[in-house]
């Protein structure tokens, strides 16, 4: 196979119609294991195809590693609603990078951030929230709503106390 699009199409094939089993193996694991290349890529080749299949473009039109962040959602309602918000987002590229789509995952509130906010993010997200607390908002579900989010600081507690006194 020479060109990623055949590999991934055929990688999909494998897995969709369940082509590893006229082969003679009993599973795709099996079947990945046998090729001559990394298991893993195996797999992320099949994610990818997936991916593209539910977006509806052109096998192996789109880098791998700009679709794997897709591969976190689980519907392909929600893998299209974020490359549809992607694409949107910078109209200047024709497809947009994975880093780009892993922020639009992050703000999107999808999945979390690997490095969690600072100190002083957090108190710049509480100080916006304080308004809540004069509108009658209960403080405890302010509260918890601050400690899901920020979980990772360490700061927070302190900050939270602070702000709710």
């Amino acid at each position: 196979i020479k060109s990623v699009s055949m590999a991934r199409r055929a990688i999909y094939e494998m897995d969709f119609r369940r082509g590893y089993q006229v082969l003679g193996y009993d599973s795709f694991r099996k079947f990945a294991q046998s090729l001559p290349v990394e298991q893993a890529q195996v797999y992320r080749q099949r994610a990818a195809a997936h991916v593209e299949v539910n977006l509806n473009v052109e096998m192996g039109s789109i880098k791998e590693s700009v679709l794997r962040p897709l591969t976190r959602l689980s519907s392909a309602e929600d893998q299209r609603k974020i490359w549809k918000k992607a694409k949107k987002a910078f109209p200047d590229q024709e497809i947009p990078t994975a880093k780009q789509i892993m922020e639009l995952l992050q703000s999107e509130g999808y999945i979390k951030p690997k490095h969690p906010p600072t100190a002083d993010a957090v108190i710049e997200k509480i100080s916006k929230l304080v308004p809540l607390l004069s509108t009658g908002q209960d403080c405890r579900s302010v509260l918890k709503v601050l400690q899901d989010r920020f979980l990772n600081v360490k700061k927070v507690n302190s900050t939270i106390t602070s702000v709710a006194e």
